[in-house]
């Protein structure tokens, strides 16, 4: 999803599309109110989404590669 827009005012950053991962069994749980699924939203590159988009790239392998230097996928607004 394109952020049309800086994730934060003020940083020049390559980030610039909002990806969505869920976590097959830790993120999901019964409450009394109801089945729960948490999403969690990580940054990518406009490169990294073409290549998505291209299919040059799937999003399991554009995750394992994050999770390597990154195990918790958390948006860096200075990666390059």
């Amino acid at each position: 999803m394109a952020a049309y827009g800086p994730l934060k005012l003020g940083i020049n950053s390559d980030i610039t599309v909002k990806s969505f991962y869920a976590e097959l069994e830790m993120l999901k749980m019964d409450t009394p109110h109801g089945h729960l699924k948490i999403f969690q939203a990580f940054g990518i590159t406009t490169k990294q989404y073409n290549d998505l988009l291209e299919e040059r790239l799937t999003a399991e392998k554009l995750v394992e590669k994050h999770r390597r230097v990154n195990p918790l996928l958390i948006t860096d607004l200075n990666k390059k």
